[in-house]
């Protein structure tokens, strides 16, 4: 199950277990204005075809936030689902 969360000015962005590796979790488009920042992103799959170990991975991002950040919207490039948190 994919996750997003903001821990300590930390933005992780969780992919959920995947079943072999060669799955990641990619940023598409990020913008910075004034403090309140957008990041989309996507679940890279590996390559059809190819042979890969089967092993449990669990692919994420972690992104370091500006000290000015206010809001940060973070969007699943793929479904449209989307999270916004608000620094206190």
């Amino acid at each position: 199950m994919e996750s997003v969360v903001v821990v300590d000015g930390k933005l992780t962005i969780a992919a959920g277990e995947k079943p072999t590796p060669g799955y990641s979790v990619e940023l598409s488009k990020q913008r910075h204005e004034d403090g309140d920042l957008m990041v989309e992103y996507f679940i890279a799959t590996p390559p059809s075809g190819r042979m890969l170990p089967q092993m449990m991975t669990s692919p994420c991002r972690r992104i370091e936030l500006p000290r000015d950040w206010h809001s940060v919207t973070v969007v699943n490039r793929d479904t449209s689902q989307q999270w916004v948190f608000e620094h206190p």
